[in-house]
């Protein structure tokens, strides 16, 4: 049996970048915790194209048994590789487990230059966030 975390938060936003001095506009975010060795629960937000603001997607939930593969995943490859600058138009933000990670640098504002990640840290950071697009889909 997998062990999950009996607490986390996990932030994930994926959207269009923004450009010199455009600001980074994200399409969707997602919030996902679990409290107190419970479901994980799921919280969104959609921003259709041309939208200025977010619209609230329904709540979802993952049990405990469904999500503990997948957390293990993600958390191996949180460990693994080094916080910040990966670019593109996707970021993570991790809290639990003996664990404070985040990317989320916009490229746009020169951050991703400063990124020291290697071809293959970058390549675990996008296996991650397939990891998080299958929490997202799997949940009801």
């Amino acid at each position: 049996m997998t062990s999950l975390p009996d607490e986390f938060y996990l932030q994930f936003k994926q959207g269009s970048e923004g450009g010199g001095f455009a600001p980074t506009t994200k399409s969707f975010e997602y919030t996902i915790q679990r409290t107190k060795g419970g479901a994980l629960q799921i919280a969104g937000a959609a921003r259709a194209e041309g939208e200025f603001t977010f619209t609230d997607l329904p709540p979802k939930t993952l049990s405990a048994e469904e999500a503990g593969p997948y957390v293990e995943q993600l958390l191996t490859i949180l460990r693994s590789i080094p916080a910040g600058g990966y670019g593109g138009d996707a970021s993570i933000a991790w809290s639990g487990a003996g664990l404070e990670w985040f990317d989320g640098a916009p490229s746009s504002a020169g951050f991703a230059a400063q990124s020291t990640a290697t071809e293959d840290q970058k390549a675990q950071f996008q296996s991650a966030v397939k990891i998080v697009d299958q929490l997202i889909e799997k949940a009801q």
